[in-house]
């Protein structure tokens, strides 16, 4: 598989800017990875926050950096990934997800 679609995508997606207080760490831990043959085939990135709605605290999750190469589209990968989180964040009593879409400038 060629490396190159996954150095782009690392390089020029991040649509939420790292956290300065958690730093790389809530990369590692927020970041959801499908292998296929030893390839990473799919990618989710989760990026939790908290809203305040009338004074009280909401935990929220923004899912967003989802890719897919092209090697393994249409297996079905992401939208497995997508559900092993929505029930995680279910688990954890999160409030409020939201899977943001587009491509913010590449490809």
């Amino acid at each position: 598989m060629q490396s190159n679609f996954w150095e782009g995508f690392f390089r020029k997606s991040s649509f939420f800017p790292e956290s300065p207080r958690k730093g790389t760490s809530l990369l590692i831990k927020t970041t959801w990875i499908a292998e296929k043959e030893g390839d990473m085939a799919s990618v989710v990135q989760i990026f939790p926050f908290s809203i305040w709605v009338s004074g009280v605290e909401v935990k929220t999750a923004g899912i967003g950096n989802v890719a897919t190469h092209p090697d393994y589209r249409g297996h079905r990968l992401t939208h497995r990934i997508l559900e092993e989180i929505e029930q995680k964040l279910f688990e954890r009593q999160y409030g409020l997800s939201n899977l943001f879409t587009g491509i913010p400038g590449f490809l």
